[in-house]
Formats: structure tokens, C-alpha cells, sequence
């Protein structure tokens, strides 16, 4: 199962597009269902940047670990600037948290994956104490969210991350 670093930058660009593309698209569709526009604008924006940085500034292209690091952490931005302009926990761009996670798993170890996994469930937590009090969240249901919309592709990206790193 070895990924040759070449398709894995064509895959982590796929996700990028896909992201970008499910953010664009739904606040094109329907823009009254985002709470705070301005930060799904921001966060649309920012992605188009990020990505493009990464393919057009030399330096960047050279240090390709680097780069393909910038972009994993631009698409966490990214997750939680649309999640944060939706409602948080109860948005439908959680599931946008996948991206950087299956991303990662083509390149980090196991351990780091978890991680990874870990600061997305903080963030997760953070949005859902400070942004979904104004709809009563709760904690048990916040981590009700969590475990039906991540747990599966936390399961999926580490089962991916030991297979890859298995396998050379």
C-alpha cells in the first residue's frame, strides 16, 4: 500500500478542491443558513490562498514536507472558520474535519494522526462551549456529534496512517 509522495500531493489536492468546493457551493446555494457569513467568506478565501501558496511560491514548492504540512493545517482553519460561521457542533461542515485527517494519514504516523484527532475534538469541544450555548448544547450531546460525524473517519485515518506506515 505504498503511496508514491507525487499521488499523495494529487490526492491532498483533490481534498483541498472538494473542501473548497462544499464551502463554495452551499453558501452560494443557501448563504442565510451560514450564522456568520463573513467568517465562511474568510475561511473560502483563505483556502483559495493557502492552497495556491503552497504551488506557486517557490520555496514552498521545494520544502514539499513543509508544504503539504501548511496545507493540512489550512484545512483545519478552514473546517473550523466554516463550522464556527454555521452553528459549531451543530453545523454540516463538521464533517469537513475528515479532510485534513485522511490527508494527514498519508504521510504522518499513527501517533501523530491521533493527535491530529485529538486538537479537531478540543476544537470541536471549544466551538461547542462557546458557540452552542445561544442553542443549548449540551456536552452529551456535543460528544454524541463527535462520536456519530468523527469517529468513524478518526477510525478510518489511524487504520490508514498503520496500514501506510506498515507497508513502508
Amino acid at each position: 500500500m505504498h503511496i508514491s509522495r507525487e499521488r499523495s500531493r494529487r490526492i491532498l489536492f483533490w481534498l483541498v478542491i472538494l473542501g473548497i468546493a462544499l464551502g463554495s457551493a452551499t453558501y452560494a446555494i443557501d448563504p442565510l443558513s451560514f450564522l456568520h457569513p463573513q467568517l465562511a467568506v474568510a475561511g473560502i478565501l483563505w483556502m483559495v490562498a493557502a492552497s495556491a501558496s503552497v504551488r506557486v511560491v517557490p520555496a514552498l514548492q521545494r520544502r514539499q514536507v513543509l508544504s503539504e504540512n501548511l496545507e493540512i493545517a489550512a484545512m483545519l482553519v478552514y473546517a473550523t472558520l466554516l463550522t464556527a460561521s454555521t452553528g459549531a457542533t451543530g453545523s454540516p461542515f463538521v464533517s469537513l474535519y475528515v479532510l485534513p485527517l485522511i490527508a494527514c494519514a498519508l504521510w504522518w504516523k499513527p501517533r501523530r494522526v491521533l493527535l491530529l484527532a485529538l486538537a479537531i475534538i478540543g476544537i470541536t469541544v471549544l466551538q461547542s462551549g462557546f458557540m452552542d450555548a445561544m442553542n443549548d448544547m449540551r456536552l452529551l450531546t456535543t460528544a454524541v456529534v463527535l462520536a456519530n460525524t468523527l469517529g468513524p473517519a478518526i477510525a478510518a485515518s489511524l487504520i490508514l496512517a498503520t496500514l501506510r506506515n506498515r507497508t513502508g
